[in-house]
């Protein structure tokens, strides 16, 4: 068969192929879980901002599951139109009980599995003097396994942030060991939701690592660079399945992973670099609809033997104001310390969630995939104290009040002198 090359990727897909049945969603071939076509949706909203306000020439990785469990742990601590915005974005308005439904799936997703590692951990990071409600705290912990942890925000908060950050480079190997940048973290700040997910995944048969060598990659139609390019070993039968999705001008790869329940999806545009086809909601409809088309076919019982080229490479990207896409997808009542509703999650008054962030990373190779991912959101207090700054030349003078008699009266032009 002949050798595919592949020169782009656009997408990481990794889907859990087993079946379920829901009363109020009907599952398809390829999204068998409730919530995963909703995680699908979600996630290619996320992608597709974050592509948009990044550099063209630049790579991004996200973690959809990452992003969708930390506002799904913030779902239950929400009222009123704050919580109707969320769900709405999250596309779980159609579900009685979103908790439930997005619990249901990542309980099968994050299972153990002898053929990969896909791990997650989450938790609730509160201020000593902040009391959460107990209905919120029962939810998180039956739905999202997230314990609270107490620290210090208000007298300590950059040691309390360097306690964040050591559980989230803990959790992500080391490979993310700054998610909480320091303006995030003050003496305002009241509650910190934090998740994190890891994966190791092997390929179902591993690239020949002696036949990795420097080979061609087309940026564009007239950019052509040199990278390290894989090759499969000719000794051993890779595994694939690769196809024309003509009505996105693209060509789709699907990589196994060992023991078949992982896989990874490539869509490669036939003009190099152009990805004007596979973005926005029409593209996203026309991938869904090719995913159901295929999974209804069972592709992973009919893979093809290929002999396949692909670069290896490791991408890391982070999104430092998390908040700003989540307010382009509808999400803006939260932010807002008039308008967010909190009321289920703590009884502190003027809470709103302060910032939002994620951070992904992951490295492919001969051997598999290693990805880790973090997101957090703050709950913090609004700032009631008027901020008052005195950085210019001023007057001044001082007075004994109960008299009005005036003691001093002075000028300040140069503090340093």
């Amino acid at each position: 068969m002949a050798a595919f090359n592949v020169a782009c990727v656009i997408a990481v897909v990794a889907y859990l192929l087993t079946s379920a049945t829901c009363a109020v969603f009907r599952p398809t071939s390829a999204f068998p879980e409730p919530a995963a076509r909703s995680l699908y949706e979600f996630g290619f909203d996320v992608f597709d901002r974050t592509a948009q306000s990044s550099d063209a020439d630049a790579n991004v990785v996200v973690s959809p599951i990452s992003v969708f469990a930390v506002l799904s742990i913030l779902t239950p601590g929400l009222g009123g139109n704050s919580y109707q915005e969320v769900v709405k974005a999250l596309r779980l308005s159609e579900f009685e009980n979103p908790a439930d439904i997005e619990a249901q799936m990542c309980l099968r997703v994050f299972a153990n599995n002898s053929h990969y590692t896909l791990r997650r951990a989450n938790r609730i990071f509160a201020d000593n003097h902040v009391v959460i409600l107990k209905t919120f705290k029962e939810s998180t912990k039956r739905f999202h396994k997230a314990p609270v942890k107490r620290l210090d925000f208000s007298t300590k908060p950059r040691q309390s942030r360097s306690k964040m950050n050591r559980f989230v480079a803990k959790e992500t190997h080391n490979e993310i060991p700054e998610l909480i940048p320091e303006e995030a973290v003050t003496t305002f700040t009241k509650i910190f939701l934090v998740n994190a997910v890891s994966m190791k995944a092997a390929w179902s048969v591993p690239f020949a690592k002696h036949l990795t060598r420097p080979g061609p990659f087309m940026v564009s139609p007239t950019n052509q660079v040199t990278v390290s390019m894989m090759r499969s070993d000719p000794h051993r039968a890779s595994k694939c399945r690769f196809e024309d999705l003509d009505t996105l001008d693209a060509q789709v790869v699907l990589l196994p992973f060992k023991g078949l329940q992982l896989s990874m999806i490539v869509i490669m545009p036939r003009v190099a670099g152009d990805f004007s086809r596979l973005s926005g909601p029409a593209a996203r409809d026309e991938i869904r609809r090719y995913l159901r088309a295929s999974y209804a076919a069972k592709p992973l019982s009919r893979l093809w033997k290929c002999d396949i080229r692909m670069p290896n490479f490791t991408a890391r990207h982070k999104i430092a104001d998390m908040e700003n896409t989540l307010q382009e997808m509808g999400i803006r009542d939260i932010f807002s310390p008039e308008q967010a509703d909190l009321s289920p999650m703590t009884s502190f008054p003027n809470a709103f969630v302060s910032n939002a962030g994620h951070e992904a990373v992951l490295e492919l190779d001969e051997y598999g995939v290693k990805a880790v991912a973090a997101s957090f959101i703050t709950v913090s207090s609004r700032n009631t104290a008027h901020e008052v700054v005195i950085n210019k030349p001023f007057l001044y003078f001082i007075r004994h009040e109960p008299t009005g008699a005036t003691l001093f009266i002075g000028k300040v032009v140069r503090p340093d002198q």
